[in-house]
């Protein structure tokens, strides 16, 4: 076994990083591409340079390392963005500037009234009738503030 560590040359490099990246488009876990590219790489400098084996390796891991630092140091910084902006699962955001006509009538202060499949508290400064369009104009903790379109 450690003989073939040693004796690696183009094509086994080649041939692990294509097996490695095949793994991963069957799979789609997300692990092996930054390795399955890391071979490649190595595979295509043995084409330009002669190195040791000892070399070649320590490329690999190396290059995987930092391959891998760098994808998820990108990933990371995307899903604070989208984080910050997303209104998934963030219910009343999404109903932020939502115009939708009233089913019931509205006395002025709170009130609860259903929006789709949702109970919601919602407050309003004057009494406002059924059939009228109004918009959510402000959110207060998990109060919805209505007015009149």
């Amino acid at each position: 076994m450690f003989v073939l560590l040693m004796e690696m040359n183009v094509w086994h490099w080649l041939i692990l990083g294509f097996l490695l990246l095949f793994i991963e488009m069957t799979t789609g876990s997300g692990y092996l591409l930054w390795f399955g590219l890391s071979g490649l790489v190595v595979g295509l400098l043995l084409v330009v340079f002669d190195i040791s084996w000892q070399l070649q390796w320590l490329t690999f891991s190396l290059l995987s390392l930092a391959i891998s630092w760098a994808w998820w140091f990108w990933q990371h910084q995307k899903d604070v963005q989208d984080e910050q902006t997303s209104l998934l699962n963030q219910r009343d955001k999404q109903m932020l500037g939502h115009t939708f006509v009233l089913e019931v009538d509205l006395a002025p202060g709170r009130n609860r009234i259903q929006l789709g499949d949702s109970s919601w508290a919602v407050e309003v400064k004057t009494a406002m009738r059924q059939g009228e369009q109004v918009r959510v104009v402000a959110l207060e903790g998990i109060v919805q503030k209505l007015e009149r379109v």
